[in-house]
């Protein structure tokens, strides 16, 4: 061989490479109806498809979709890599399988669909594919006639399994950001409710606004804290904290009800429950209460009233029994008489402490109920004068007893028995109120115009009550003068009370 001739060999040689590297390039960017397949040796081969003469552009063969060119049937002709490892089955057994033998029932109606559409042009869809395993994938599908002469279609397949897992994650994300934020919306709207979680350790990790508005404490200011910050001081050395948590931890749920510690410094009667929480694998807990002090202390209140109306109730019954062993004797006391009207005395004072829910009852209002039978019309016989002051029910009782006695006794044999007579009440207080010694209330029952009197020889029930019972009952001094003028009944005793202006009737 003449060196002229292996020179022109080379550049034939040389030629033929370039239209070789220039047909790969034209067909690897779609200019060229044909695809090409490297091997393990990365040696290029180029395949030209059956009607490869028709205008329809060429597939990928290593794209990261799975790709196929499908006979009008749905039949394979060729599919990539891609498309066998989606469908986890050997590439050599997917030319000539049927790529709706892939397709779950459920998803056949919309392949089919997409598959006639293709033959006229192009479709595209969401089904699914169902693996050689059974696992179903969810795919993209876009379908393109690649030659109306043979019906060669042409399927891009996009596996949407991430993108599905991603939707589904933002999806779940958002709707769990939704649920906290109603979550903390509903929380913040409970004002009347302190709602709080602690961790095991008892420091606080939630704090919702109602807690603020009853506790004083800002979320910000809080957070970390320890809860035994709410405690009193003599719960907190008690230990009552960690008794608490361990019984909601041991019992399922541990009742709150005691006075807890506001910022300010200032009690309330809390009521609520602690629960045991899981908060991502570590141990919480969730404490719930409310203010209840107004509760408390109406039921203090309460208990306090059913204690003294029992109390009452057996000294009335006792009161009511002598006054019956007195009364009925008629030669003392006046007889069945007697023993009514003091009753309904009795039953006066109660009315008048009634209506004050037994706290109390004025001085003045007491003397006007009395001595209201012996009133008339532009009557000025009668005349009480003095300062504002209630009296507590124990002293209202006994001077309401001992006021009927001296109106009952004054209509038979003194000022109320005559026309012309008066009955003048007074009283005033002597002493301060700062003072460490009681205030004395002193009072006069004076009658003019009356009979002339004398003293008795023998004091009856009604007088002896007065003297005895302001005497036994209330501490007193009880001083009775028969006075020509008529009788004068000076009463002192303990108490406190104001001063204020006077009646007359």
């Amino acid at each position: 061989m003449s060196v002229t001739w292996l020179r022109q060999e080379n550049e034939n040689l040389l030629d033929r490479l370039r239209e070789a590297e220039e047909t790969v390039h034209a067909i690897r960017e779609g200019a060229v109806d044909a695809f090409v397949v490297e091997d393990e040796a990365g040696r290029s081969q180029v395949y030209t498809l059956e009607g490869a003469d028709h205008p329809y552009r060429i597939l990928i063969e290593r794209t990261q979709q799975g790709t196929a060119v499908l006979h009008g049937d749905g039949t394979i002709a060729y599919s990539n890599l891609s498309l066998a490892e989606l469908l986890q089955v050997p590439h050599e057994r997917l030319t000539g399988a049927c790529l709706g033998d892939f397709i779950p029932p459920p998803a056949q109606a919309a392949y089919l669909s997409l598959l006639g559409q293709a033959r006229h042009g192009k479709s595209r869809g969401e089904i699914d594919l169902r693996r050689s395993d059974g696992v179903r994938v969810p795919v993209a599908v876009d379908f393109s006639l690649l030659s109306r002469g043979d019906g060669m279609i042409g399927a891009l397949v996009t596996d949407l399994t991430d993108r599905r897992q991603y939707a589904e994650l933002a999806a779940a994300n958002r709707a769990l950001r939704e649920s906290e934020a109603r979550l903390r919306h509903i929380l913040d709207s409970a004002t009347e409710y302190a709602i709080i979680s602690l961790d095991p350790h008892r420091r606080v990790t939630s704090w919702n606004s109602g807690a603020e508005r009853l506790l004083g404490y800002s979320q910000a200011e809080i957070l970390g804290c320890s809860g035994d910050i709410f405690f009193t001081p003599g719960d907190r050395v008690a230990g009552q904290p960690e008794r608490e948590m361990r019984r909601a931890r041991e019992e399922g749920r541990a009742a709150n009800e005691r006075w807890h510690l506001r910022k300010d410094g200032s009690r309330f009667w809390g009521s609520g429950v602690m629960l045991p929480i899981d908060e991502e694998g570590e141990a919480g807990y969730l404490k719930i209460f409310r203010d209840r002090t107004a509760e408390k202390q109406a039921e203090e209140r309460q208990s306090l009233l059913v204690n003294e109306l029992n109390h009452r109730v057996k000294n009335t019954l006792a009161t009511v029994q002598s006054i019956a062993a007195q009364s009925l004797r008629a030669e003392s006391g006046g007889g069945l008489e007697g023993f009514e009207s003091r009753l309904v005395a009795l039953s006066h004072a109660h009315d008048l402490l009634t209506r004050s829910n037994w706290q109390g009852v004025p001085l003045r209002e007491l003397l006007l109920q009395e001595l209201e039978p012996y009133r008339s019309d532009g009557c000025t016989r009668l005349r009480v004068e003095g300062p504002d002051l209630r009296l507590a029910p124990k002293a209202a009782i006994a001077l309401t007893m001992a006021f009927h006695e001296l109106a009952t006794n004054a209509a038979k044999y003194g000022a109320l028995a005559e026309p012309a007579g008066e009955v003048h009440v007074t009283w005033n207080v002597e002493g301060d109120i700062t003072d460490a010694a009681p205030q004395m209330l002193r009072l006069q029952w004076a009658e003019t115009g009356g009979p002339p009197i004398a003293p008795p020889v023998r004091k009856g029930f009604g007088l002896r009550l007065i003297e005895r019972g302001l005497s036994l009952e209330l501490d007193g001094e009880v001083r009775l003068a028969f006075e020509p003028p008529g009788l004068v009944c000076t009463i002192a005793m303990p108490l406190s009370g104001g001063k204020g202006s006077s009646d007359v009737l």
